[in-house]
């Protein structure tokens, strides 16, 4: 209903004119929807005789074929007898080369290409949940069977590095990195950072943050070098009233004669760095990130690993975070979880191309951050895992889940020649 249809118009309508109005537009709806039922209920009103039928056609559709229940029963079988040949002890080993082989051979050239997709899209609910349980503890046995580099305890900091991290707090905008949790993150990192900086002839030619948003790690970094060593904040964010950095003051006077190294902030997408940027880091640069969440980590791996960085980084300080908000296609090493056996994609029941090993993962890496001691009735009621092994043990694959990611990312370093670590540096 068009109140008033001349915009440019000052039309002032009274207190009775407006409630008039509105009881019309409620009229209107409530007539709109009473329409919208009895057609839907006369749409439903078909012959006993035609609906007969209908529910006939679904119940035949829904019946598994004969070629779809031979396989079935084979299969299932098959299970049985292996798992007799496990309970009975005395089994003689030739029977059961016997039985097991005529399964294997089954399961290997019997089932087409696709070996479990009769078993995954079977119009039987059983079969479904059968396949269902075995592949999560296919799952759970590779991902357990995945070596991990053994983790080195990095907690220390350094001296006085606390009152330079207030100082800089301080003096800088507002930021949730003030909490007490996030300082001492930041300390141990920075600790970390000035070993990967190096010394003497080995000192870095350049610090680049990659991603550096409000640049608070970029300026620490600045800070406890000294001011020795040209720092640059790489970050798509121009900042402006409402966003303020914590880059440092520029110098009072423009001589050159100025004991300190430069702080240069390039604004830019990492994937876009231009040649004037590359000339500022020299042929021993140091790349540094914090918290860049999700696949934001691997897409800073993946530009390291390429032209052009890859000719002037040449050591790394990664800190990544919220590793279950990485997406399929963003992780950058696939091909190392495939080795290992997870995260093939296959064709759904509906169609459509899944990849369920990878949603675990992310789902247990979530679950993993519950701090509670028990779940509420609701969280993860849908997740057979979860029931499967309950809270405490999915929190504990979730841990291993998160390793696994990190491990992927080490190895796709690896292959491109870095010598990797593993630290831990907060607990």
């Amino acid at each position: 209903m068009t109140v008033d249809d001349k915009p440019n118009c000052n039309t002032t309508l009274s207190k009775e004119e407006l409630k008039r109005q509105r009881r019309e537009l409620n009229d209107t709806n409530i007539r709109r929807k009473k329409e919208a039922r009895e057609a839907k209920k006369l749409a439903s009103r078909l012959p006993q005789s035609q609906r007969s039928k209908q529910r006939k056609q679904r119940a035949l559709e829904s019946l598994p074929t004969v070629n779809e229940l031979f396989k079935v029963v084979v299969l299932t079988l098959t299970i049985l007898v292996i798992l007799m040949i496990f309970v009975v002890r005395n089994f003689h080993v030739l029977v059961s080369l016997n039985l097991i082989c005529p399964g294997i051979y089954f399961v290997v050239f019997v089932v087409p290409e696709n070996r479990w997709e009769f078993l995954r899209t079977s119009r039987l609910k059983y079969v479904r949940q059968l396949y269902k349980t075995f592949s999560i503890y296919n799952f759970l046995f590779n991902l357990k069977e995945i070596p991990l580099t053994p983790i080195v305890d990095d907690l220390d900091e350094l001296p006085g590095v606390n009152k330079i991290i207030g100082e800089v707090l301080k003096n800088g905008p507002d930021t949730y990195q003030k909490k007490s949790s996030n300082v001492r993150q930041i300390a141990s990192l920075l600790s970390i950072v000035s070993e990967v900086l190096g010394s003497g002839t080995n000192l870095a030619s350049s610090v680049v943050d990659l991603g550096a948003g409000k640049a608070l790690y970029t300026r620490l970094i600045y800070e406890i070098s000294n001011r020795n060593i040209p720092t640059i904040a790489l970050d798509n964010r121009e900042g402006g009233e409402g966003d303020l950095f914590y880059d440092p003051p520029p110098p009072q006077s423009s001589s050159s004669e100025s004991a300190d190294a430069p702080y240069t902030r390039v604004v830019c997408d990492v994937k876009s760095v231009t040649d004037e940027t590359l000339g500022m880091l020299g042929d021993n640069a140091v790349a540094v990130t914090k918290h860049l969440c999700g696949g934001a980590t691997d897409c800073i791996l993946k530009s390291i690993g390429s032209e052009p960085l890859n000719g002037s980084v040449k050591r790394l300080c990664v800190a990544g975070c919220c590793h279950q908000k990485t997406k399929r296609e963003e992780y950058c090493n696939l091909k190392f979880l495939n080795k290992h056996g997870l995260c093939f994609t296959h064709v759904g029941a509906r169609g459509g191309v899944q990849d369920n090993d990878f949603k675990t993962l992310q789902m247990l890496i979530s679950l993993s951050k519950n701090k509670e001691t028990e779940l509420r009735e609701f969280e993860y009621s849908s997740k057979k895992i979860v029931k499967l092994l309950g809270f405490e043990k999915a929190k504990e694959y979730g841990m291993i889940a998160r390793r696994v990611m990190e491990e992927g990312r080490m190895d796709y370093l690896r292959a491109r020649g870095w010598t990797c670590e593993l630290r831990r540096y907060c607990d």
